[in-house]
C-alpha cells in the first residue's frame, strides 16, 4: 500500500526530473472511500520559467500513478522576494494521490 511518505518521494522526484525546487511540503488528512482512498499534499515549487512547471504537470500527467491537481496557483518570485529573481517562478498547488484498494 502507498502511503504519504512513497508518494512524496515519487512527486518530488518528478519534480526533480523537471528542474522544478520543491520549497514546501505539507501532506493532509488521508480520505478513506469505499473502493480508494485520496492522499493530498501541498506544494510550494520555485521554477526557472513556465516551461519547467509546465514539464513538472506533464509528468505527473503521464506517471503511472493518479494524481489530481487542485488549488494551482502562479506568480513571479520577485513578487515574494522584494523584486529579486524577476525571472523565475514560484507556485503553490494541492497535488491529491489515488490510491485504489485491493
Amino acid at each position: 500500500k502507498r502511503d504519504a511518505s512513497s508518494i512524496i518521494n515519487s512527486i518530488t522526484q518528478l519534480a526533480s526530473n523537471s528542474q522544478v525546487k520543491v520549497t514546501s511540503v505539507k501532506p493532509e488528512e488521508e480520505k478513506e472511500y469505499n473502493s480508494y482512498s485520496e492522499i493530498a499534499v501541498r506544494l510550494s515549487i520555485v521554477a526557472a520559467n513556465y516551461h519547467r512547471i509546465g514539464d513538472f504537470i506533464s509528468r505527473l500527467e503521464n506517471a503511472p500513478e493518479i494524481y489530481i491537481i487542485d488549488n494551482f496557483s502562479i506568480r513571479p518570485l520577485s513578487q515574494i522576494s522584494g523584486g529579486r529573481d524577476s525571472d523565475r517562478l514560484s507556485a503553490e498547488l494541492t497535488i491529491i494521490a489515488v490510491i485504489f484498494k485491493g
